[in-house]
């Protein structure tokens, strides 16, 4: 059995110190950073000057967004959602870049399990015969985002039940319009080339 390397208390496989003292040096850690950024140095390498509104400098920040970068090419290369690197199984949705978890969890601000958000996505995608709510696009050969039926900017809730799956050209065109703009401008258009 491993044992904590600092206090020999026997440890969880695959980590080098126990629960307490891991908690303990993760509650010293927070302190330092704390103290660094009170006296104007980067909370992450604690020399550089911080950057303008940040607790970091400007080095750390692009070291951060390098990695964040080459962390998700590699995720999506291995066919994995980009954002968690989780398999995206058969449901991916924004950009076919993310499984149904990161985008209800990161985009709609949904509290759910990774199945219920499958579930949910598969749901959407049987009651709208694989078809654009706008379009009539086949969902499965092309992209799709969840769109808010009425637009939260117009007091619709942030809830399934007004959820639609729409192309992505048709999230783009559609932005924070009801289904009754959309149609107008629609026929505006078309009364202009006609």
């Amino acid at each position: 059995m491993k044992k904590c390397r600092d206090c020999e208390n026997k440890v969880e496989q695959n980590k080098s110190m126990c629960r307490s003292c891991l908690d303990k040096t993760s509650a010293r850690m927070r302190q330092l950073r704390k103290e660094a950024i009170s006296k104007g140095l980067c909370g992450k390498c604690r020399v550089n000057d911080l950057a303008e509104g940040q607790n970091r400098c400007k080095g750390c920040i692009k070291k951060e967004k390098v990695s964040e970068l080459n962390r998700r090419k590699r995720y999506s290369s291995e066919g994995n959602c980009e954002k968690c690197g989780k398999a995206r199984n058969d449901v991916v949705v924004w950009d076919h870049t993310w499984c149904a978890y990161c985008h209800l969890r990161y985009k709609f601000k949904h509290i759910g399990t990774r199945n219920e958000a499958t579930q949910i996505i598969n749901t959407m995608l049987q009651k709208q015969d694989y078809k654009c709510a706008l379009t009539g696009r086949d969902l499965r050969n092309n992209k799709f985002h969840i769109d808010h039926i009425t637009p939260k900017s117009k007091d619709g809730t942030n809830t399934p039940d007004n959820w639609q799956l729409i192309v992505e050209e048709a999230n783009v065109f559609k932005t924070d319009l009801s289904m009754e703009e959309i149609i107008k401008l629609a026929r505006d258009i078309t009364k202009n080339f006609n």
